[in-house]
């Protein structure tokens, strides 16, 4: 009787043992996609924090309306986008329009959202994203505040170009 229960216990664990055949998971991407995107750069994750660091000083010198922090951070020739303006000049001439852009506010605050450091493949461009909200208050007693997104392409580890995204909130009514 107990031959009787070995030989399928047997048989079950040479069936469970057996190799199994290899299944191929990777499915071809059939996704149809309105646009095609320009895959030239390839992008990925910078391993190397050096640029966020140099991106979250400049935006902490700005916090702390501070220009001469500020201009440590840019490489010598600067272009930026920024909230329907451009500029593009010397270093000392961007903190001069720096100077004259903070000199109403009293104080900045600056909630940090998240950032990213991405390079490209054949390592000829670095760039950093960061996206937060900053607080203002003016000597005139008006507060503000607006989400930013800031796009900063990198060159030689100082910050050439800015595209900043702005979103302005609803006044209240």
């Amino acid at each position: 009787m107990k031959n009787t229960y070995l030989l399928p216990l047997a048989l079950a664990l040479l069936v469970a043992c057996k190799a199994k055949p290899k299944v191929n998971f990777s499915v071809p991407d059939t996704t149809h996609f309105a646009y095609h995107k320009d895959s030239t750069y390839q992008w990925e994750i910078n391993p190397d924090t050096k640029n966020v660091t140099v991106a979250l000083n400049a935006l902490k010198a700005e916090e702390k309306l501070d220009t001469a922090g500020l201009e440590k951070c840019f490489d010598n020739n600067v272009e930026v986008y920024a909230d329907g303006s451009h500029f593009k000049g010397s270093i000392n001439e961007f903190a001069k329009v720096m100077q004259k852009q903070l000199e109403p506010l009293k104080s900045s605050e600056i909630k940090m959202n998240d950032w990213e450091s991405v390079i490209n493949k054949d390592k000829t461009e670095e760039w950093v994203t960061i996206r937060y909200s900053q607080y203002f208050n003016y000597k005139s007693g008006k507060r503000d505040s607006v989400e930013y997104s800031d796009d900063m392409r990198f060159n030689n580890g100082k910050i050439g170009l800015i595209r900043e995204y702005a979103m302005h909130f609803p006044k209240a009514k």
